[in-house]
């Protein structure tokens, strides 16, 4: 995927790197879990952890419980 974003095989701006020099500019990245730790701290992943936490459970989303 990141190969065919960095030749712009998708035909679309939204869709190519910033940046095609700096990786971090890709919307492919490492594909790490737990790989946001690297981006945000711990302020940030609890605001992401609420927000995804509200989101519809009909859809799949929602919080898993925390022990």
């Amino acid at each position: 995927m990141k190969r065919m974003e960095s030749t712009r095989r998708f035909k679309n701006k939204i869709l190519s790197a910033a940046n095609a020099n700096d990786s971090d500019s890709y919307k492919v990245r490492r594909g790490v879990v737990g790989g946001c730790k690297d981006y945000f701290g711990a302020d940030d992943i609890g605001y992401l952890e609420d927000a995804l936490g509200r989101l519809d459970e009909r859809f799949g989303y929602g919080r898993e419980t925390k022990p």
